[in-house]
């Protein structure tokens, strides 16, 4: 009965990430028990993976304040990115008010990405405000038709796909980088289709591309959390 209880009290957790999560954890641990990773000592990283859903669960449950914050943080940057973009390029009057917001959210992901990987949250924090601005970069650049300036937006967008899972890993090798690096570029392809999109007045493509990249972010933050280091 107890072991069924916490089943139940951790599934209801895993709910507050996101609407797939379940397929999300499947996928994850899957995924990494199939990469190419290998960790600072040569071990391969899916030897660190949990290889069944009870492991999973119990991991889940010692870090239940996370999956329940993390998740809709994450989600909430989604939600913001939109509006946040609409603002610059029309110079809207909440441009400043959703500024502070998307900032405050950003402050908050960091905080909750250091309590599973401790010591990560400054740098983390700097990766990601900077890859906020570079999606302001590419929407400027775009409303220009200036490809040099897409080109050069879309570079910083690579290097935090790399740089930050890179962080991470430094932490705790039981992430799986590989994994991390390809859903962020994921999710940064949908959001430069959204901006594109924007530029050229699509607003069906807008919303249906944030709605890809708010599902998108279920993902990462399962990713995120079963690579955390354990305490």
């Amino acid at each position: 009965m107890n072991k069924l209880k916490k089943f139940l009290i951790v599934s209801a957790a895993v709910l507050t990430v996101g609407g797939v999560g379940s397929a999300s954890f499947a996928g994850s641990a899957s995924a990494n028990n199939n990469g190419d990773d290998w960790n600072r000592q040569g071990k391969h990283k899916k030897d660190n993976a949990p290889n069944d859903p009870w492991k999973v669960f119990h991991f889940l449950q010692k870090n239940i304040e996370e999956v329940k914050k993390g998740g809709p943080l994450l989600h909430e940057h989604t939600s913001l990115v939109v509006p946040l973009l609409k603002a610059q390029s029309e110079g809207s009057a909440d441009l400043a008010a959703v500024t502070a917001a998307v900032d405050a959210n950003s402050v908050q992901v960091a905080e909750t990405v250091d309590k599973l990987y401790p010591g990560s949250k400054d740098q983390f924090l700097d990766l990601w405000r900077k890859h906020i601005n570079a999606y302001t970069d590419y929407l400027n650049a775009a409303k220009a038709n200036d490809q040099a300036g897409k080109d050069a937006a879309k570079q910083k967008l690579e290097d935090f796909s790399n740089d930050a899972p890179t962080l991470l890993d430094t932490i705790s090798d039981r992430l799986y980088r590989a994994g991390l690096t390809e859903k962020l570029k994921e999710h940064t392809t949908e959001t430069l289709a959204t901006i594109d999109a924007m530029v050229a007045g699509d607003w069906a493509t807008v919303y249906a591309k944030a709605h890809m990249s708010y599902e998108k972010m279920t993902v990462i933050s399962v990713e995120l959390l079963l690579g955390a280091k354990l305490k």
